[in-house]
């Protein structure tokens, strides 16, 4: 079973609780009850900041300063909140090298990540440097990115530079 919501986790976790099941929950805690559980999370806010900061380490040696755009996850998700942190520290660092033009919210839904990537392409034509709080995003990413002729490899003039969180399958490609 995989609740997207804290609070439903808790039932489940009540019910096995009494039949002395253990629980091991991954990512998302729920909130803070009698129940016993254990849980896996990661630090979303030190992984994003790192990965900026190597983002923003590949745009120095670009050169110039770059316009970036964040695609923020579903700010009722305390993951969500974690990766926007963690991109919000790591470009406050580098003032000289990063400002920030968009932020498109998604709500972790394809559609929205579209339709607000396009619309902040349209708005700011020379954004060259985005990152997504979740690879799963991609897809409406590239799609936005290339429907506005910037979608191009490493070292291609106009290339954007993209990052995100969760290193799926298709962040890999």
């Amino acid at each position: 079973l995989v609740p997207k919501d804290a609070k439903a986790c808790l039932p489940i976790i009540k019910a096995a609780n009494a039949a002395n099941i253990p629980i091991v929950l991954f990512n998302r805690p729920p909130e803070k009850r009698e129940a016993k559980y254990a849980a896996v999370v990661a630090d979303n806010f030190a992984l994003t900041r790192e990965t900026v900061s190597y983002m923003i380490s590949r745009a120095k040696k670009d050169g110039g300063k770059h316009k970036a755009m964040i695609v923020i996850g579903d700010l009722g998700d305390i993951n969500a909140i974690g990766r926007r942190d963690g991109f919000d520290a790591a470009v406050k660092e580098a003032p000289d090298v990063i400002d920030v033009v968009a932020r498109v919210p998604s709500e972790w839904n394809q559609e929205k990540a579209q339709a607000g990537v396009v619309n902040a392409l349209q708005a700011n034509p020379d954004i060259s440097f985005i990152f997504t709080s979740s690879d799963f995003l991609l897809p409406s990413i590239m799609s936005a990115l290339e429907a506005a002729g910037k979608y191009k490899k490493v070292g291609e003039p106009g290339h954007v530079i993209l990052g995100g969180f969760d290193g799926d399958a298709t962040a890999y490609k």
